[in-house]
């Protein structure tokens, strides 16, 4: 009995092997001491799988570290012994059991497999992803291994790891969809549209009629400002789902922001036809005709639509927005304030309206609505750089102005007119190469912006480079004159 309890207590989890009897080499009874001394370690290694069998799993300790005493090379051995603990509770000598199987041999994937588990028990998740790995490499066909890896490198934040394993979970077994639905959640959650785009063709073509799969690719395309491809992938919607005029609404919507303007008003004319009691028909046709109809033309058919619809607060913002580009600023006010009577909240009539106000120096206006938006929401990054722009054309209150759009940039930190704003702010403030970097950087993403060529002459003449200076006035009323005169921000 000392015996028994001095061994169950012991920290060891490998003996140390008993002396071996001095034998000759050319002893004609070292094949049969050979054969007792492994047939010692079957004897006890069978009795601990019996104790085992039994649930007596301390017994089954005492059995395999016995028969680790006669061959203490067996990876069997080393893991029934690692088990055995584990049933005891004894999860650091399991482990330590465990790990010497797999060291004696690496392809052990039994044994891989509970160090996974009693890893997952420690929290030690680095220890979990690396046994993983070797697993996955060992069973690259086991499915529920490679899920079980990309969830590791989920939880460690490893997105791009995460992905390229649902990637090859698919490749490896197309029916496996589910990991492509995974990888493309995760990719639009991490804000990866270039691998959310990738896993949603994959959908599409594993499933060309799924209306979810179809619809996300479409707006995919066109947060890319891909818009061909957008109207070919609502054109698939509508293939699939002729009925649904909602599909053929969007398609007449995507139709009007592009070039294709002879199949736009096609579509949106017929459909106004079809469905005269829809105020969407009327929204999508006036701002085409915004986009390719004289002004006289636009206003005419939107005055006929309000009539139609004097609550719709969309088709007041869309005439409001024809005359904002015509220039047409006094006019435009009364449209856009009749507009937010109905939809007080509409952050892009606010906008707009405060752009109104700027432009017409009614600069108590435009800054107490400014100021309110910002209030409402610190992160408006229009309303803050639109704001700091005003300042900096007015020369007032430029600390504010800087801080202001700064937070913008912070936002969005490659906007050409934020770069600009930040530019034009420097430039008052007096410093100019400051100035100039930041408004290089903006011509770089807004190369046609007359007003922001004008910007780099005005700071090329500060620095002192009359020919770099005359060469940007040129561009600037080369644009002017080419295009119509643009609005610094769009929003």
């Amino acid at each position: 009995m000392a015996i028994m309890l001095l061994l169950i207590g012991q920290c060891s989890w490998q003996p140390n092997a008993e002396p071996e009897p001095t034998i000759s080499p050319n002893s004609a009874a070292l094949d049969s001491t050979a054969d007792a001394y492994n047939a010692a370690a079957v004897e006890h290694f069978m009795s601990g799988e019996t104790f085992a069998m039994q649930g007596n799993h301390a017994m089954a300790v005492i059995e395999y570290l016995d028969a680790l005493r006669y061959d203490s090379s067996s990876a069997t051995i080393y893991s029934a012994l690692g088990k055995a603990y584990a049933q005891l509770g004894k999860i650091e000598n399991s482990v330590r059991a465990l790990e010497q199987a797999v060291q004696l041999e690496p392809e052990n994937t039994d044994s891989r497999k509970m160090l996974v588990q009693l890893y997952y028990h420690n929290k030690d998740i680095d220890a979990v992803e690396k046994e993983l790995k070797a697993l996955t490499k060992i069973l690259p066909a086991d499915i529920d291994l490679q899920y079980k890896l990309a969830a590791v490198y989920l939880k460690k934040k490893k997105i791009e790891s995460a992905l390229s394993v649902y990637d090859h979970i698919y490749q490896t077994d197309p029916t496996e969809v589910k990991a492509i639905e995974k990888a493309a959640e995760i990719a639009l959650l991490d804000q990866n549209l270039t691998q959310a785009t990738h896993f949603y063709d994959l959908l599409v073509q594993e499933e060309p009629g799924n209306r979810d799969y179809l619809k996300m690719r479409a707006d995919l395309a066109l947060i890319n400002d891909d818009l061909d491809t957008a109207i070919q992938i609502q054109k698939q919607l509508i293939e699939h789902y002729p009925m649904e005029i909602s599909y053929q609404q969007r398609l007449g919507e995507l139709l009007s922001r592009s070039d294709q303007k002879e199949e736009a008003f096609t579509l949106l004319e017929k459909l106004l036809a079809s469905h005269p009691d829809s105020v969407q028909n009327y929204i999508n046709l006036a701002v085409l005709h915004m986009r390719f109809s004289p002004l006289e033309k636009t206003i005419a058919f939107l005055d006929s639509a309000i009539q139609r619809f004097p609550q719709s607060a969309t088709l007041l913002l869309v005439k409001a927005t024809a005359l904002n580009q015509n220039k047409q600023l006094a006019q435009a006010e009364k449209p856009l304030l009749k507009s937010l009577a109905i939809e007080g909240d509409n952050t892009e009539a606010r906008h707009l309206l405060a752009s109104i106000w700027d432009a017409l120096h009614t600069y108590e206006l435009s800054d107490s609505l400014y100021q309110e938006l910002i209030a409402e929401n610190p992160k408006d990054a229009i309303a803050l750089n639109n704001y700091a722009y005003s300042l900096a054309m007015r020369q007032e209150q430029l600390t504010l102005a800087h801080t202001m759009v700064n937070t913008a940039l912070s936002i969005s930190p490659r906007n050409a007119s934020y770069l600009d704003t930040k530019g034009w702010i420097l430039f008052h403030l007096g410093q100019y190469r400051e100035a100039l970097k930041y408004i290089q950087e903006s011509s770089s993403y807004e190369s046609s912006n007359a007003e922001i060529m004008e910007h780099l002459a005005r700071v090329y003449q500060k620095l002192g480079k009359p020919r770099k200076a005359r060469e940007y006035f040129q561009r600037a009323r080369e644009l002017q004159q080419k295009n119509a005169a643009k609005k610094h921000i769009k929003p």
